[in-house]
């Protein structure tokens, strides 16, 4: 999975990143944040940083460099589980299509994703199952496969 990414700052604790996604356009800072739930769970989230420090869950940037982004958000994830092996990450859209927009990265990546980690989707009905494709689900939950 060693795609171009961008370079990103990280907190001391790990558990905050960003960086900056870069067009001809426009340049808009993205954030990547692991928040602790309970336990073992942390919530995943991701979005636009706006110019009050807020997070835009909700923004669709086409800045043209979604690949970019998704790499750099995925090189996260493996910062994260190295310092925080034992703990899951769950997230879902903050719409149904991007729920939908998830699960077709996690489709298209499946192969790749499993080489590192488990992956479970939360379906309509409430039930946990491991990630299936072309299956609908709300939520997902990553954990770092254990050797």
């Amino acid at each position: 999975m060693e795609k171009p990414s961008y370079h990103f700052k990280v907190s001391p604790d790990a558990l905050v990143y960003e960086f900056d996604s870069v067009s001809s356009e426009k340049t808009i800072r993205k954030i990547v944040i692991y928040e602790p739930l309970k336990d073992e769970l942390y919530h995943f989230g991701f979005g636009d940083l706006t110019p009050n420090g807020d997070i835009d869950y909700k923004a669709n940037s086409k800045n043209q460099d979604m690949d970019k982004v998704l790499m750099t958000v995925v090189k996260t994830m493996f910062l994260f589980f190295e310092n925080y092996p034992d703990k899951q990450l769950v997230f879902g859209g903050s719409t149904e299509i991007r729920s939908r927009w998830y699960r077709q990265i996690i489709t298209k990546f499946i192969e790749n994703i499993e080489l590192y980690f488990e992956v479970q989707g939360f379906t309509t009905d409430g039930e946990q199952e491991p990630f299936r494709e072309n299956r609908d689900y709300y939520a997902f939950l990553i954990s770092q496969k254990h050797e």
